[in-house]
């Protein structure tokens, strides 16, 4: 896969209803992804072999989907403890900076709907609102900050008079129809209290992240054929739920959103603020950004889900799991990623919860000695890495190292052959050995 994987994949459309005023139909197209090229990926000539990555290459596939239906969310009556309310009501949401964004009349309106849509309610009156108020507060703040609710399209119906606007908000096929749709809530229910009493266990808040990003990593296949659907009429069932936390989590499919959404609202689970942002990266996307112990990091766990083959399609490191984007900063960020404009987000300058950081695998400098003692540290790992912190340094340990072959003097490969990738953004090397040439 390469630093331009996966799309988002959410259609963002409202359908008009019984007869309106305003006759238009909103349908929103984009594919989130990650730019996937062979230029960032480099192998030596003379002792390795090319891979080849699990990158999705498709041109333009539909997409706010992911990221509104990835917002999709359960309305569970029993799953609505923990959705980040902080006032005695539990309409006011705890993570609030997209809501802040509202004005006091369209808060009004998300709390309506909130309140509404836990007790299974599709059917709204908004007396004083405007088309442009109902997409706002629907479809970039509700859905955003509440995955749970998986079961919702992020599309809506409505009709305008003179005093306001009603709508019906529309729900997937698969949870329309079904005998008991309350089946799917209980899985994911199930699901969510697996991971979260696993990550709980964990001894630091580090800890914590780190297992719910390995975990998605490791658990969640890219829906590729998904994509091609996104553009039907009618959609399977499993591609409804592969644009939603469901898909991700339960089924183990999804795109873009799923994951970030997933990662969203896991840690929201382990009581760590945390947030869903969109925007684009070589195409239109999703990520997060936390805050631990008062700083904020910015996490791709999308991006760091990177399924390696060789030439010959086998699987040269089963994990998938890399850390190019785990707590990075606002400057490493923005070096291939740009924010929707209508998103606020925090400057970011703390490393202290970086993998590398913690880890010890990053340096100022390059010097022989340090990556020697740094890959040591992991040889009988799957994968090592190494970063810097500059491209003067990245450089030099890249020409010493995998151009000129000097890792393999270090005795850290106790395999026949190794592959490498590298992040030319983040000033990151991997290095995977193994038997297969």
């Amino acid at each position: 896969m390469s630093n331009g994987k996966k799309g988002i994949g959410a259609l963002n459309k409202i359908i008009i209803f019984i007869a309106v005023a305003v006759n238009v139909v909103f349908g929103i197209k984009e594919i989130l992804g990650i730019f996937s090229s062979d230029d960032d990926i480099k192998t030596g000539n003379f002792y390795t072999d090319d891979f080849y990555t699990d990158d999705i290459t498709s041109d333009s596939t539909d997409n706010s989907q992911d990221n509104n239906e990835n917002n999709n969310q359960n309305t569970n009556q029993n799953n609505n403890q923990n959705n980040g309310v902080s006032d005695d009501s539990g309409l006011v949401p705890k993570y609030r900076e997209r809501y802040d964004q509202l004005n006091v009349r369209q808060k009004e309106y998300y709390q309506q709907i909130l309140s509404g849509v836990r007790k299974n309610k599709l059917e709204y009156y908004f007396e004083g609102a405007s088309l442009e108020d109902i997409s706002s507060v629907y479809q970039d703040v509700f859905l955003s900050m509440h995955p749970e609710f998986f079961w919702l399209d992020n599309s809506f119906r409505y009709r305008i008079d003179a005093n306001g606007i009603a709508v019906s908000l529309d729900t997937y096929n698969y949870w329309k129809y079904v005998s008991n749709p309350q089946q799917y809530v209980d899985r994911l229910d199930a699901q969510v209290e697996k991971i979260v009493s696993q990550a709980n266990k964990q001894p630091t808040t580090y800890d914590k992240v780190k297992y719910v990003h390995d975990y998605l990593v490791k658990n969640i296949e890219y829906d590729q054929d998904a994509l091609k659907e996104l553009d039907s009429t009618f959609m399977s069932t499993s591609t409804e739920q592969t644009l939603s936390i469901y898909g991700a989590l339960v089924n183990g499919k999804t795109l873009c959103g799923g994951y970030s959404e997933s990662f969203y609202y896991l840690m929201k689970k382990l009581g760590i603020e945390c947030y869903y942002i969109t925007g684009y990266a070589g195409e239109y996307h999703a990520w997060n950004y936390l805050k631990l112990d008062g700083d904020y990091y910015y996490m791709d766990v999308t991006w760091d889900d990177n399924p390696l083959t060789n030439r010959n399609g086998i699987s040269i490191y089963p994990d998938n799991v890399t850390y190019d984007y785990f707590c990075i900063t606002s400057n490493e960020i923005s070096k291939n990623h740009t924010v929707d404009s209508f998103i606020d987000v925090p400057y970011a300058d703390s490393v202290a919860y970086n993998y590398f950081v913690r880890e010890g695998l990053v340096f100022d400098t390059y010097n022989y000695n340090e990556a020697k003692n740094a890959l040591s540290k992991q040889k009988n790992n799957s994968a090592m890495f190494l970063k810097y912190t500059n491209k003067s340094a990245f450089d030099a340990a890249y020409d010493e190292l995998i151009t000129d072959g000097k890792i393999w003097k270090m005795n850290v490969i106790n395999k026949k052959v190794f592959y490498h990738r590298f992040d030319n953004d983040i000033y990151t090397i991997m290095i995977i050995p193994s038997d297969y040439s």
